[in-house]
């Protein structure tokens, strides 16, 4: 696709210049300048704002002439594709009246004359009174048939067309889709415009009498047939070769395939080939409509029509769009400032067809975020690294503040704290309840709010001193007591940290160091610990090796504390070949291990690399169907991302992955720090490629598995300070997000950076 990509402001830029070339309206603020959204809701409009709407995004250079067809049926309209090169297409009901928006719209075109589709009984005299009231000579285009109807159109307005356009008029004989009466017509109706070739009908198994007259009458030397010959026979073909005019079937396996074959004969094999692209619903009972009324607009930017089917966009439209997928960049616009796509589809199908064209994918408005770290007079104090429980109630987070009404620890230290419907505590406690010695690292909540696992240097919270250097604790809520859970094999572990927990507190993983019988290091290992039954295990290959911590992120458990999603340069099973940094599940049930981050034949990566990133993070739902992780790799999809590095999402029950943080290029870094719920719902992640427009560089951003749908998270910051990454994010079963942000997202006073150094503040966003 001929593109010129710019950032920045660039949106207020293009929609001046869509204005002053070609005097578009300019996009809205809600959507992006590089498409043009007619379908703003998912519900659709009726057939009579969708033709206004159409009309208003197509300038049209002197429309002095408006057609009306009526709007419940498409017969009349079948052929009115060769007269919108310049006159757009409203749409009234067959006895009147005029509704508002389209009285309104002649006013705006500055009309002097309508042409009426079809005769008396399709639109009815009352409205053609309405239109001469309004100053409008009035003209009728019809016939006895819509046969003589398209022929009227054509003698009329493409008298002097040696090539026309031939299309079924009737859907096929007992068909209970109708639809296949206009499905091959929408196409047809662009290249019309653009061409001055009229649209001409016939029946399935014979050639209409008479089309076959015109056709010998006009001196047409050659015919178009849209659709394959359960459109239009073989018979009928031959009947026009037998009249001495040549043919060409332009024709696929399907209407959205037929729409590709018109492209094609446009000049535009793949989207690659074309500056804009037209997306218009085929399926629909009512697709005619926007289907028909787009053909000004197609013609006008020399753009093919191409076909949604229903609720989803056909293989052969996407395979289409995606060979035309443009360099991620930010705001993506032709030279001439108009849209590269305008949609007739609702929003969820624009989206699709965006994102697989290469568009960045639009950010929603971000809603308001609670501040969650705030001291006794509920200003900002400070935290970093959140987690939530499942239903979103319960928050715990690390600060150095003062949280809530607590006092400010005397040691200066960071501490974890939790937020419950019931207000603010202090986990990492002493039995007395003073705060702990030294510095807690991490902390996670379990999936039923009531258990907080969590790292801490001091050694005796649990009541008894334990001989480490830093030690895993699980609190429960419910009862106020404190275990300590980092346990090795034989003893305590040591240097605990990335503590993860399962749903209901029985399961917890850690990383720690410590001897290993037969290894060849006290390295760093991940860890897994049974609370109820007291078995203390550590990740290992199945010749039964343990696995170090090397190049290694995060691990996480699964919610039903089976299996545990980590990421490791370490090859660890027989088909990781390529040295980098892959995911990996370890099963605590056989120790099996299963490499995630795979390529669509089953093989790791060939492309990715090895990064050393210890707080990068993995996400991994509740049963272990899907886990989110972030990867340098472009091939693990296909066609590949992009660009390399993005986050993933493998659902391993279908054997899929899916990109989740489409977009642009960013400076450095890279999208990271992936979770997801616990139902497998939402995934969360930031990235520093997909913001644009607001000062900031680096934004978080949920994703959703239902509907593939892309939201930005954090308002724009106030002041637009340091530009860094949030540490972590997390998300509940209802959408709703917690994240750190080192920026001021609150409006009031920031937090001043205490021992740590960090200006973090930790945030709750809205439900989903």
């Amino acid at each position: 696709m001929n593109v010129a990509s710019s950032c920045g402001g660039a949106g207020v830029v293009v929609a001046a210049v869509v204005v002053a070339v070609l005097g578009m309206p300019a996009p809205s603020l809600s959507q992006p300048s590089d498409t043009l959204v007619i379908v703003k809701d998912e519900a659709p409009l009726s057939n009579v704002d969708i033709a206004v709407a159409l009309s208003q995004a197509t300038p049209l250079p002197a429309p002095d002439t408006v057609l009306i067809g009526r709007d419940d049926d498409f017969a009349d309209a079948l052929a009115s594709g060769v007269m919108q090169s310049r006159s757009p297409l409203l749409l009234v009901p067959s006895a009147g009246p005029l509704p508002e928006t389209v009285v309104e719209e002649v006013q705006r075109l500055g009309s002097t004359r309508a042409v009426i589709l079809g005769g008396e009984a399709a639109v009815q005299p009352a409205v053609d009174q309405e239109l001469q009231d309004l100053g409008l000579a009035v003209e009728r285009r019809a016939g006895g048939s819509r046969f003589e109807t398209a022929i009227d159109i054509a003698r009329n307005d493409a008298a002097g067309a040696d090539t026309v356009i031939l299309a079924r008029a009737f859907p096929a004989p007992g068909a209970t889709d109708l639809t296949q009466g206009f499905a091959d017509s929408i196409a047809a109706g662009g290249m019309s415009a653009e061409f001055g070739w009229p649209v001409l009908l016939t029946q399935t198994e014979v050639l209409s009498e008479p089309t076959r007259a015109y056709l010998a009458e006009a001196g047409i030397t050659q015919v178009e047939i849209m659709g394959g010959t359960a459109a239009i026979s073989a018979a009928v073909e031959q009947q026009i070769r037998d009249m001495g005019i040549t043919t060409e079937r332009l024709s696929g396996n399907s209407r959205a395939e037929t729409a590709l074959a018109v492209a094609d004969k446009l000049g535009a094999p793949t989207a690659a080939d074309a500056d804009h692209v037209v997306l218009v619903q085929g399926q629909a009972p009512d697709a005619w409509a926007g289907g028909f009324a787009a053909a000004a607009h197609a013609a006008l930017l020399d753009a093919p029509i191409v076909l949604a089917t229903g609720d989803t966009l056909p293989p052969a439209t996407l395979d289409w769009l995606r060979d035309g997928a443009t360099d991620p960049g930010y705001a993506v616009v032709p030279d001439d400032g108009s849209p590269v796509l305008t949609c007739v589809v609702v929003p969820s199908l624009c989206e699709e067809a965006r994102v697989t064209l290469g568009l960045p994918p639009v950010e929603e408005a971000a809603g308001p975020v609670e501040l969650l770290s705030v001291d006794a007079n509920g200003e900002a104090a400070g935290g970093l690294r959140p987690a939530v429980s499942d239903d979103g109630s319960v928050v715990a987070f690390l600060s150095e503040g003062a949280i809530g009404d607590l006092p400010h620890p005397a040691d200066g230290g960071i501490h974890a704290y939790v937020i419950t419907p019931d207000g603010v505590e202090m986990v990492d406690v002493t039995p007395s309840g003073d705060p702990a010695r030294g510095t807690a690292y991490s902390v996670h909540v379990s999936g039923d709010g009531r258990f907080v696992a969590f790292t801490s240097e001091d050694p005796a919270l649990a009541g008894t001193a334990v001989s480490t250097t830093r030690s895993a604790y699980v609190r429960d809520l419910s009862t106020g007591t404190t275990s300590h859970v980092s346990s090795k094999v034989e003893g305590p572990a040591q240097a605990t940290a990335h503590v993860s927990i399962d749903e209901d507190g029985s399961v917890v993983t850690y990383v720690a160091e410590g001897e290993i019988p037969n290894a060849e290091c006290a390295c760093h290992w991940v860890w897994w610990h049974d609370l109820d039954s007291g078995e203390v295990g550590v990740v290992h290959t199945e010749d039964g090796s343990p696995v170090p911590v090397t190049d290694s992120a995060r691990p996480m458990l699964s919610g039903d504390g089976l299996l545990i999603a980590f990421m490791t340069s370490e090859p660890l099973t027989g088909e990781d070949t390529n040295g980098a940094t892959d995911a990996y599940l370890y099963d605590l049930t056989t120790g099996r291990l299963e490499l995630v981050s795979i390529t669509p034949d089953g093989s790791a990566s060939a492309t990715a690399y090895s990064y050393e990133f210890e707080d990068q993070e993995i996400g991994i739902s509740h049963d272990g169907r899907y886990v989110a992780f972030a990867h340098l790799a472009a091939d693990l999809v296909d066609p590949p991302a992009p660009m390399e590095s993005q986050v993933y999402l493998r659902d391993r029950t279908s054997g899929t992955t899916t990109v989740v943080s489409p977009g642009g290029e960013g400076q450095s870094g890279h999208p990271s720090i992936p979770q997801i719920s616990d139902d497998g719902r939402w995934v969360v992640f930031s990235s520093n490629r997909l913001l644009r427009g607001s000062g900031v560089r680096c934004g978080v951003y949920r994703w959703s598995v239902i509907d593939s749908t892309l939201s930005r998270i954090e308002p724009d910051p106030v002041g637009k300070g340091n530009h860094l990454c949030p540490l972590r994010v997390d998300v509940a079963d209802d959408g709703s997000v917690v994240f750190d942000h080192p920026e001021n997202l609150h409006g009031g006073e920031a937090s001043s950076p205490g021992n740590s150094g960090f200006l973090n503040d930790v945030y709750r966003s809205g439900p989903g």
